[in-house]
């Protein structure tokens, strides 16, 4: 469960940072995609953990009830799953970075389809 329910508005970020700095504004903001996912792949981390990870024992109560082991085993094992995809996020954010333009274009278009 990557960031699957997310992938639109990854999508959607990415053409309202072509259209909107570069055809409304008409301001160029240097490499403002990078910005914008910075602050958005850790938004997206604390709004699934907090929302999924708060509803996961009742989701999966009837496993809670069946057979006996700390409740609190389900919430952890979520967010320490949305933080391992954080960190993959960010390797990427960090490759895009650090590679020549052309090549940094073509990751960002990866990022927004997966």
């Amino acid at each position: 469960m990557a960031f699957s329910g997310h992938s639109s508005i990854l999508s959607f970020s990415f053409l309202f940072t072509l259209s909107f700095f570069s055809v409304i504004m008409k301001q160029q903001i240097e490499n403002y995609y990078l910005f914008l996912f910075v602050a958005l792949i850790p938004w997206i981390f604390i709004s699934t953990s907090v929302s999924a990870g708060a509803s996961c024992v009742f989701v999966y109560g009837d496993l809670v009830k069946k057979i006996y082991f700390p409740r609190e085993v389900m919430p952890i094992a979520f967010v320490t799953s949305q933080f391992v995809n954080m960190c993959y996020s960010f390797i990427v954010i960090f490759a895009v970075i650090n590679v020549p333009a052309t090549v940094s274009i073509f990751l960002h278009c990866c990022i927004c389809l997966s």
